[in-house]
């Protein structure tokens, strides 16, 4: 399915997306290179690369901050873009069940993980109606905000893969 996927790393999932007719300003594209830089930082964040494995006493402090930061942050944030949908997400481009077409310049409106919910929002193109969703080009990353979304797909991947084998 998709040509757009073939012979890249993608993510199958369901994830708070929007699509919308305006393209979104250089200030969120700054954003949401920012964003997702800080989504892999405290995603990728170990424990025990910081020697706190061992401690049980920093772990349940650690949870706790963990906690308190994701409630003030959807307190303080709006909630996720629409609806949960069912997409497919690769570097290029994207998948999503059930869109219609609309105008064939867009902004997608992704919120890409449950740690931190921010809302990205990034140029597509509309390629075309393709297995009961649409299919959409992302369009005019600059370079930094591209390799950031490429690591996301990467982890949503790794993450998709990983449940596949615990189930």
């Amino acid at each position: 399915m998709l040509a757009l996927f073939e012979g890249h790393v993608h993510a199958d999932g369901e994830w708070r997306l929007a699509l919308s007719p305006e393209p979104p300003d250089p200030a969120a594209l700054e954003f949401a290179e920012q964003a997702l830089r800080a989504i892999a930082m405290v995603e990728d964040l170990k424990p025990d690369a910081m020697g706190l494995a061992a401690d049980p006493a920093l772990r349940r402090l650690e949870a706790k901050l963990d906690l308190a930061l994701l409630l003030l942050t959807r307190a303080v944030l709006p909630s996720g873009p629409g609806q949960r949908r069912r997409a497919r997400i690769g570097v290029s481009g994207l998948w999503i069940e059930g869109i219609p077409a609309m105008a064939e310049a867009a902004a997608l409106h992704w919120q890409p993980s449950e740690v931190l919910p921010l809302v990205v929002h990034l140029p597509v193109r509309f390629l075309g109606p393709e297995a009961g969703g649409g299919c959409w080009a992302f369009r005019g990353l600059a370079p930094g905000l591209s390799e950031a979304l490429e690591r996301q797909v990467f982890r949503l991947h790794r993450r998709s893969r990983a449940s596949g084998r615990e189930s």
